[in-house]
């Protein structure tokens, strides 16, 4: 499985320790601020998970099985990107502020 806030954490460190191109640290720094926001919203999907977890599916009178699960995820991910653009949780800002030099 894969682990996605290792795999984001490692392209924050790579965005952060890459030499800064010909347009310089402006590029830099947008990098690490969409990265942040990416992390952002890894982890509001991940609370949009857990929260789903608590759901009582039992009683539901239909369940798609697999195929539903696969799509609920899908929509999960995207209601993260959207809740993390739209509203200010602050994580991507902290995030940001931990790696700057």
């Amino acid at each position: 499985m894969i682990d996605p806030v290792g795999a984001n954490l490692a392209r924050f460190q790579a965005a952060r320790t890459a030499a800064p191109d010909a347009r310089g640290a402006e590029t830099s720094d947008a990098r690490m601020k969409e990265v942040a926001e990416e992390f952002e919203s890894l982890f509001v999907k991940q609370m949009l998970s857990a929260m789903r977890d608590t759901l009582n599916t039992e009683n539901r009178m239909l369940h798609g099985g697999t195929g539903e699960e696969y799509f609920q995820d899908m929509l999960y991910t995207e209601y993260a990107k959207v809740m993390s653009k739209r509203t200010d949780f602050g994580i991507a800002e902290m995030v940001q502020k931990s790696f700057e030099s």
